[in-house]
């Protein structure tokens, strides 16, 4: 197990939004509920970037879930 496998969900979220924060994008991190997958919504000029963090701690994630 990696050290990003111990993150608790909220935490992995954040890192990925001041990832994206520092390289410009005005962000914002989700609720959680009722928000149609989108967990950190980045955007910077015309571009958008609606992200979805999964933890999948037995098995890798599969293209079906992307």
């Amino acid at each position: 197990m990696t050290l990003i496998d111990q993150l608790k969900p909220h935490v992995f979220k954040k890192i990925i939004a001041e990832t994206y924060k520092r390289s410009g994008f005005r962000v914002k991190i989700t609720k959680g509920s009722h928000d149609y997958g989108v967990d950190v919504f980045a955007e910077k000029r015309k571009d958008k970037i609606y992200i979805q963090a999964k933890l999948y701690l037995k098995q890798k994630v599969n293209l079906k879930a992307v």
